[in-house]
């Protein structure tokens, strides 16, 4: 079982990903209990204490998005 919706759901995350890193922010995928990435990402801020870790749950991509 996939914890993707879809082939073009995966890509769409690793997309959102390297946007996310590619401008700085402390971003790191969350793996599931088996070591499988998932649709989620958790985007550290470190800059409070204590810090503090947001998940962010990544929809399917809109219709007109592509690669």
């Amino acid at each position: 079982m996939s914890n993707f919706l879809s082939d073009r759901h995966t890509l769409y995350v690793g997309w959102v990903l390297g946007i996310a890193l590619s401008n700085g922010l402390d971003v790191v995928p969350v793996v599931d209990e088996a070591g499988n990435y998932t649709d989620r990402l958790q985007l550290l801020l470190d800059g409070g204490s204590p810090a503090v870790t947001i998940t962010i749950v990544i929809p399917e991509p809109p219709e007109d998005w592509t690669l």
